[in-house]
């Protein structure tokens, strides 16, 4: 069956050209990471037009296409990663992650580890301890926690000159991941004269979203934010927070 024009599951190396009006930011920022060539884990977009047809229309009518298309989308996952769902071996696990095309923290839906059954969760497990978690509470939109530092220089960055794999947690949904990424490079590379320029260079031009949060890598220097980042710096941007990372 072919799916109807805008109803077609795009996966992240084929939607490049879409706007985030029709794949959501997190969808546009992932296609456009897959575009660059950065290690991103691939995966597929149900487009927006598509998902309005079903909420105008009826699930019911667009059930099997749906489908369809999701059972192809996922055997094609399976292929590239080289895993299968309910595999004990090789399991694969995948999250759903809801989009839109403005910054939405804290209003869509996420649900993570589909795929996890009383067979897999062994090898679940087996991974998990290859990987040491890090929960690190910190608020959305506030700057870093009071021991944020201590957090970083104890906790973080010993791991990390050890070579062993870590998964960072924070409690907050929105601009962690430039802040904290700017945060290292403010205490590992301090040749880098200006952290928060050099992320944006380097990752995401739209990295660090606050002052506050400006304010605190300048500060794991023991310096001040420079004068030219100033409150409007951070505030005065079109499509807050994206893209994101």
């Amino acid at each position: 069956m072919q799916p109807e024009d805008g109803n077609r599951i795009l996966f992240f190396s084929e939607a490049f050209e879409q706007e985030p009006e029709e794949i959501g930011g997190k969808g546009y920022g992932l296609a456009q990471m897959t575009r660059l060539g950065m290690p991103v884990p691939p995966g597929f977009i149900i487009p927006v037009s598509f998902c309005r047809k079903i909420l105008d229309k009826g699930f019911q009518r667009y059930h099997d296409e749906l489908k369809e298309q999701t059972d192809l989308a996922i055997k094609k996952l399976e292929k590239i990663v080289k895993r299968k769902f309910g595999d004990p071996k090789k399991p694969l696990f995948v999250s759903v992650r809801s989009g839109a095309p403005i910054s939405m923290p804290g209003m869509m839906e996420t649900i993570l580890n589909i795929g996890l059954s009383e067979k897999t969760v062994n090898t679940f497990a087996r991974l998990g301890q290859k990987i040491n978690i890090l929960a690190c509470p910190w608020a959305d939109y506030d700057p870093p926690p009071i021991d944020f530092n201590r957090f970083l220089k104890e906790e973080v960055i010993p791991q990390l000159e050890n070579r062993k794999k870590i998964l960072v947690y924070c409690t907050g949904g929105h601009g962690r991941t430039g802040t904290f990424v700017a945060s290292l490079i403010s205490i590992l590379e301090p040749e880098i004269s200006d952290p928060i320029l050099e992320i944006r260079k380097r990752y995401c031009k739209q990295a660090v979203e606050t002052f506050a949060q400006a304010e605190s890598i300048f500060a794991l220097r023991g310096m001040e934010l420079p004068q030219r980042y100033g409150e409007e710096f951070f505030t005065e941007r079109e499509y807050w927070g994206l893209p994101n990372f």
